[in-house]
């Protein structure tokens, strides 16, 4: 499933996956049956494994790896292998990811 004016370009997409509208998507991505709510941006090269989930207005940085069943609550930028917690998005920030 894809929402209005999502942005991807991206490998690896099983039926399970659900990205919901205004989302960016990095180039060469991996997603793997997770969810991604909207007004989200992932990095390129990153890899959503099976059951994570990306809350509303959210980062993950390029390169990152989030790992099965993890979480990126509402609000809030992670990075790294594995992803990890980086600091909370300013309002300015969550208002146009």
């Amino acid at each position: 499933m894809f929402g209005e004016l999502t942005n991807w370009k991206l490998r690896g997409l099983p039926a399970e996956t659900s990205i919901e509208r205004y989302v960016t998507i990095g180039a060469y991505s991996l997603l793997r049956s997770c969810t991604i709510e909207p007004e989200c941006i992932i990095g390129q090269h990153s890899i959503l494994m099976e059951g994570s989930l990306v809350e509303t207005h959210s980062i993950l940085e390029a390169g990152s790896v989030l790992p099965p069943g993890r979480r990126i609550p509402t609000g809030e930028l992670w990075a790294g292998n594995p992803a990890r917690f980086v600091r909370t998005l300013t309002h300015e920030e969550t208002r146009n990811p």
